[in-house]
């Protein structure tokens, strides 16, 4: 079997959603983290700082049927996986529907949801 990587690029964050606008930002210096004041009622938490992700919206095409049951961080991971293979020039190649590829993505954190106890 022969294989193939074909990599595409994406990002979702508080800096931009595409690459040149977050080198763009980074190169000139700036930073998206800022204070969290909700996070105030977690004693235990002790860094306050966050870059949050403000200006996300889910893409139009992704239905209430598909999203129903995907937290933010799966909506942010699915939309920034399909903006890769976009990337990659595979949006609309018949290999997608074969099932012979995959994507990686990865994950800093989640979402603070509930409050939680420090790990010792």
């Amino acid at each position: 079997m022969n294989r193939v990587v074909v990599t595409g690029l994406s990002s979702i964050t508080a800096l931009g959603n595409t690459w040149d606008s977050v080198f763009a930002r980074m190169r000139a210096g700036e930073t998206a983290t800022r204070h969290m004041p909700e996070w105030e009622g977690f004693p235990e938490l002790r860094p306050k700082m966050a870059a949050p992700i403000s200006d996300f919206e889910k893409p139009a095409h992704f239905s209430r049927k598909v999203t129903r049951s995907m937290g933010r961080v799966a909506l942010l991971a699915v939309t920034s996986a399909e903006n890769a293979v976009e990337d990659a020039g595979l949006k609309n190649d018949p290999l997608l529907k074969e099932g012979g590829f995959g994507v990686a993505y990865g994950s800093v954190i989640a979402r603070l949801s509930c409050k939680t106890r420090p790990v010792d």
